[in-house]
């Protein structure tokens, strides 16, 4: 599996916040996420399936991330909650919660995405006056 481009990272008090670039991959790694604390799976395997015939989730099949723009979700469990917003280009993820918890689920960001180190331009080298 392709990894997802990690954006930025910033880390707080209270909660951990991450910005990462919009792939197909989000909806699996918030799903392992929220899997991680909440084990009703009704719960968890919900975010990003479409809607089937009897109105539940289709377990079967994935929406596609491109139509999800300008939106926003909350899971919450005790003690913690889960705050995901789609954009245009970039999706957005704060955890709330005791750090312990926070660092729980920076383990399973950081098994689906990674941040690339940037890429360093030739310094230009002037020449000597002779």
């Amino acid at each position: 599996m392709k990894k997802i481009k990690l954006i930025a990272v910033s880390k707080h008090n209270n909660h951990d916040g991450y910005i990462l670039s919009k792939e197909q991959g989000i909806f699996e790694m918030v799903r392992q996420i929220i899997k991680s604390t909440r084990k009703d799976e009704w719960y968890w395997n919900c975010f990003g399936r479409p809607e089937g015939k009897d109105h539940e989730p289709d377990f079967k099949r994935e929406d596609d991330i491109k139509t999800w723009t300008d939106s926003r979700t909350v899971f919450n469990g005790e003690g913690w909650w889960i705050e995901v917003v789609i954009g245009k280009s970039k999706v957005f993820l704060t955890f709330y919660g005791k750090k312990p918890l926070r660092d729980k689920f920076a383990k399973i960001v950081l098994k689906f995405a990674e941040m690339k180190e940037p890429k360093r331009r030739k310094r230009k080298t002037r020449k000597k006056n002779a």
